[in-house]
Protein backbone atom coordinates (compact mmCIF):
# COMPACT_ATOMS: atom_id res chain seq x y z
CA UNK A 1 0.00 0.00 0.00
CA UNK A 2 2.65 2.65 1.00
CA UNK A 3 4.25 1.49 -2.75
CA UNK A 4 1.16 2.41 -4.37
CA UNK A 5 1.08 5.90 -2.31
CA UNK A 6 4.73 6.57 -3.72
CA UNK A 7 4.18 5.32 -7.14
CA UNK A 8 0.61 7.42 -7.01
CA UNK A 9 2.59 10.43 -6.02
CA UNK A 10 5.78 10.17 -8.35
CA UNK A 11 3.18 10.25 -11.63
CA UNK A 12 1.53 13.51 -9.94
CA UNK A 13 4.26 15.36 -9.44
CA UNK A 14 5.77 14.35 -12.54
CA UNK A 15 2.63 15.19 -14.12
CA UNK A 16 2.14 19.01 -12.23
CA UNK A 17 6.09 19.62 -13.15
CA UNK A 18 5.27 18.61 -17.23
CA UNK A 19 2.07 20.89 -17.16
CA UNK A 20 3.83 23.85 -15.33
CA UNK A 21 6.29 24.88 -17.80
CA UNK A 22 6.43 28.45 -18.32
CA UNK A 23 2.94 29.62 -17.84
CA UNK A 24 2.75 31.44 -21.24
CA UNK A 25 0.01 30.89 -23.84
CA UNK A 26 1.05 31.15 -27.49
CA UNK A 27 -1.15 32.23 -30.64
CA UNK A 28 -0.09 32.64 -34.24
CA UNK A 29 -1.60 33.52 -37.04
CA UNK A 30 -0.96 34.80 -41.18
CA UNK A 31 -2.59 35.98 -43.88
CA UNK A 32 -2.15 32.92 -46.09
CA UNK A 33 -1.67 35.04 -49.15
CA UNK A 34 1.04 36.50 -48.24
CA UNK A 35 4.77 36.12 -49.76
CA UNK A 36 7.03 35.70 -46.47
CA UNK A 37 9.76 34.83 -49.06
CA UNK A 38 10.46 38.40 -50.15
CA UNK A 39 11.14 39.50 -46.67
CA UNK A 40 14.49 40.74 -45.73
CA UNK A 41 14.51 44.01 -43.94
CA UNK A 42 12.04 45.42 -41.17
CA UNK A 43 11.05 48.36 -39.67
CA UNK A 44 8.97 49.75 -36.56
CA UNK A 45 5.55 50.88 -37.43
CA UNK A 46 4.77 54.63 -36.44
CA UNK A 47 3.21 55.15 -33.44
CA UNK A 48 -0.42 56.55 -33.14
CA UNK A 49 -0.91 59.87 -32.31
CA UNK A 50 -3.28 58.52 -29.27
CA UNK A 51 -1.66 55.36 -27.74
CA UNK A 52 -4.62 52.74 -27.23
CA UNK A 53 -5.57 53.44 -23.58
CA UNK A 54 -5.21 49.62 -22.25
CA UNK A 55 -1.64 50.17 -23.58
CA UNK A 56 -1.04 53.29 -22.27
CA UNK A 57 -1.80 52.32 -18.71
CA UNK A 58 0.47 49.37 -18.65
CA UNK A 59 3.14 51.58 -20.36
CA UNK A 60 2.76 53.93 -17.08
CA UNK A 61 3.24 51.28 -14.66
CA UNK A 62 6.29 50.32 -16.50
CA UNK A 63 7.97 53.18 -18.39
CA UNK A 64 10.96 51.27 -19.64
CA UNK A 65 8.58 48.04 -20.93
CA UNK A 66 8.15 49.80 -24.50
CA UNK A 67 12.45 49.67 -24.83
CA UNK A 68 12.52 46.23 -23.65
CA UNK A 69 10.07 45.21 -25.74
CA UNK A 70 11.19 47.40 -28.88
CA UNK A 71 15.02 45.56 -28.38
CA UNK A 72 13.99 42.00 -27.37
CA UNK A 73 11.78 42.24 -30.93
CA UNK A 74 14.75 43.42 -32.66
CA UNK A 75 17.16 41.20 -30.92
CA UNK A 76 15.09 38.28 -31.72
CA UNK A 77 14.46 39.17 -35.92
CA UNK A 78 18.01 39.60 -36.08
CA UNK A 79 18.98 36.01 -34.96
CA UNK A 80 16.31 35.06 -37.30
CA UNK A 81 18.25 36.72 -40.31
CA UNK A 82 16.43 39.85 -41.25
CA UNK A 83 17.76 43.32 -41.14
CA UNK A 84 16.30 46.70 -39.81
CA UNK A 85 16.14 49.14 -42.52
CA UNK A 86 14.96 52.89 -41.62
CA UNK A 87 13.18 54.61 -43.05
CA UNK A 88 11.62 51.66 -44.87
CA UNK A 89 11.41 47.53 -44.33
CA UNK A 90 9.92 44.98 -46.05
CA UNK A 91 7.67 44.96 -43.41
CA UNK A 92 6.67 47.09 -40.29
CA UNK A 93 6.30 45.76 -36.54
CA UNK A 94 4.14 46.84 -33.92
CA UNK A 95 2.83 45.64 -30.36
CA UNK A 96 0.19 46.06 -28.57
CA UNK A 97 -0.15 45.28 -24.99
CA UNK A 98 -3.53 44.39 -22.92
CA UNK A 99 -3.90 43.91 -19.05
CA UNK A 100 -7.11 42.29 -17.98
CA UNK A 101 -8.44 41.45 -14.50
CA UNK A 102 -9.34 37.26 -14.11
CA UNK A 103 -11.28 35.84 -11.82
CA UNK A 104 -10.64 31.86 -10.90
CA UNK A 105 -13.10 30.23 -9.18
CA UNK A 106 -12.56 26.66 -7.65
CA UNK A 107 -15.54 24.84 -5.47
CA UNK A 108 -14.42 20.87 -4.34
CA UNK A 109 -16.57 18.68 -2.43
CA UNK A 110 -14.32 16.54 -0.37
CA UNK A 111 -16.04 13.25 0.81
CA UNK A 112 -15.37 11.75 4.77
CA UNK A 113 -16.13 8.98 5.66
CA UNK A 114 -17.29 7.24 2.09
CA UNK A 115 -19.11 3.87 1.65
CA UNK A 116 -18.39 2.87 -1.78
CA UNK A 117 -20.76 0.03 -1.02
CA UNK A 118 -23.66 1.91 -0.20
CA UNK A 119 -23.20 5.28 -2.42
CA UNK A 120 -23.08 6.66 1.11
CA UNK A 121 -21.60 9.84 1.20
CA UNK A 122 -21.59 11.41 5.06
CA UNK A 123 -20.13 14.38 6.04
CA UNK A 124 -19.56 16.55 2.64
CA UNK A 125 -17.94 19.55 3.22
CA UNK A 126 -17.99 22.20 0.37
CA UNK A 127 -15.39 24.68 0.51
CA UNK A 128 -15.23 27.71 -2.45
CA UNK A 129 -11.65 29.41 -3.55
CA UNK A 130 -11.37 32.41 -5.36
CA UNK A 131 -8.48 34.36 -6.39
CA UNK A 132 -8.32 37.19 -8.85
CA UNK A 133 -5.58 37.96 -11.00
CA UNK A 134 -3.87 40.18 -13.46
CA UNK A 135 -3.56 38.79 -17.32
CA UNK A 136 -0.86 40.48 -19.60
CA UNK A 137 -1.21 40.02 -23.07
CA UNK A 138 1.79 40.90 -25.70
CA UNK A 139 0.75 41.00 -29.56
CA UNK A 140 3.11 41.68 -32.07
CA UNK A 141 1.71 42.47 -35.53
CA UNK A 142 3.73 42.40 -38.73
CA UNK A 143 2.09 44.71 -41.25
CA UNK A 144 2.56 45.09 -45.37
CA UNK A 145 4.34 48.42 -45.89
CA UNK A 146 1.90 49.47 -48.54
CA UNK A 147 -1.55 47.58 -47.56
CA UNK A 148 -1.31 48.71 -44.09
CA UNK A 149 -2.49 44.91 -43.84
CA UNK A 150 -1.74 42.79 -40.64
CA UNK A 151 0.07 40.31 -42.81
CA UNK A 152 1.49 37.94 -39.34
CA UNK A 153 0.33 38.45 -35.88
CA UNK A 154 1.25 36.57 -32.70
CA UNK A 155 0.62 36.95 -28.98
CA UNK A 156 1.25 35.58 -26.04
CA UNK A 157 -0.37 35.86 -22.73
CA UNK A 158 0.61 35.18 -19.05
CA UNK A 159 -0.39 35.79 -15.27
CA UNK A 160 1.16 38.94 -14.12
CA UNK A 161 2.75 39.11 -10.74
CA UNK A 162 3.13 42.29 -9.51
CA UNK A 163 5.65 41.15 -7.17
CA UNK A 164 8.20 40.21 -9.47
CA UNK A 165 11.92 41.63 -9.39
CA UNK A 166 12.43 43.86 -12.59
CA UNK A 167 15.19 40.76 -13.48
CA UNK A 168 11.99 38.95 -13.86
CA UNK A 169 10.07 40.79 -15.86
CA UNK A 170 13.10 41.31 -18.17
CA UNK A 171 13.13 37.82 -18.44
CA UNK A 172 9.25 36.63 -18.98
CA UNK A 173 9.54 39.60 -21.65
CA UNK A 174 12.54 37.96 -23.33
CA UNK A 175 10.48 34.79 -23.35
CA UNK A 176 7.48 35.99 -24.44
CA UNK A 177 8.52 37.32 -27.52
CA UNK A 178 10.94 34.18 -28.11
CA UNK A 179 7.92 31.85 -27.55
CA UNK A 180 5.95 34.65 -29.93
CA UNK A 181 8.47 35.21 -32.99
CA UNK A 182 9.72 30.73 -32.73
CA UNK A 183 6.62 30.23 -35.33
CA UNK A 184 7.58 33.38 -37.74
CA UNK A 185 9.56 32.11 -40.60
CA UNK A 186 13.47 32.34 -40.55
CA UNK A 187 15.40 34.74 -43.18
CA UNK A 188 19.18 32.84 -42.76
CA UNK A 189 18.29 30.27 -46.07
CA UNK A 190 17.19 32.88 -48.60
Amino acid sequence: MRLYKLVLLLCLASFWLACSGSGISVRHDFDPNADFSNLKTFNWMELPKEIPQRTQEVLDRAPDLHMLIKTAVENRLRNKGYEMRSPDGDFLVAYHLLLQAKEFVDVSQPYNNVSYGRLLRTAVKKSTFKKTFEEGTLIIDFVDPETREIIWRGSATKMVDRQSSPEKRDKNVGEGVKQILKKFPDNKNK
